[in-house]
């Protein structure tokens, strides 16, 4: 509801002075004129760019202009359960480890066909970062350089999200 409303008021040219971005929205809310770069002001009270993850400082930026302060970040982590492994014979995940590498052995852990199973190889949140992640792993991209398109449907996503597919229906994943 939150955003509807800023959304609306925004269209509307009734913004309140203050409101909360998220990080994605900070190259839709700045090509859109609707929050302020915060470049010169963060020069004139001497603030440091450094003191931020470059990533992050991408992320909150539009057209070279930070467009909203980065607050957090997130990092996506593997974890396994050892006695799983050690019980259908695979070896540990190492530091090298592939998501082609995680695919090729989630066969082995599923424990019956799809849809009559109770243990897969692979848990997938399909949370809409976590799901950038992997599109972004799998050498595509969501937004183009300049962030004035959107590139979802370009090949490299597509074979990603064919992949992703292709576990789930496997009963991989």
């Amino acid at each position: 509801l939150y955003y509807t409303q800023i959304n609306t008021a925004g269209v509307g040219g009734t913004l309140p002075d203050l409101f909360y971005v998220r990080s994605f929205d900070a190259a839709p809310f700045g090509a859109r004129g609707w929050i302020t770069p915060l470049n010169e002001l963060m020069e004139r009270d001497g603030m440091d760019f450094s003191d931020f993850w470059p990533a992050q400082v991408a992320q909150n930026s539009y057209e070279g202009q930070l467009m909203t302060l980065p607050y957090d970040f997130s990092n996506v982590a593997m974890y396994y359960n050892k006695t799983m492994f050690d019980e259908v014979g695979v070896p540990y995940p190492t530091n090298d480890w592939t998501w082609d590498d995680c695919f090729e052995i989630a066969s082995a852990f599923k424990d019956g066909e799809p849809g009559d199973q109770t243990r897969w190889g692979v848990e997938l949140w399909t949370w809409g970062w976590m799901m950038m992640g992997l599109l972004h792993a799998g050498g595509g991209a969501t937004f183009s350089e300049d962030n004035r398109s959107c590139i979802v449907n370009n090949p490299e996503n597509v074979a990603t999200l064919k992949r992703i597919q292709d576990e789930i229906a496997a009963g991989n994943a």
